[in-house]
């Protein structure tokens, strides 16, 4: 469930906000989406 959550989340780097919406749960897992996201737009794709 997690990695195709993360899938979905790459897929989705070029709108880090909805990234937010669409997981809108803990504070811990909102700054990692965070972080992902900005990862994913710099070009790191393994935020795993």
């Amino acid at each position: 469930g997690r990695k195709s959550v993360q899938s979905r989340i790459l897929l989705n780097s070029t709108s880090g906000i909805s990234l937010l919406a669409l997981r809108n749960v803990s504070t811990s897992d909102a700054g990692t989406y965070l972080c992902s996201t900005k990862n994913a737009v710099t070009g790191g794709y393994e935020i795993q």
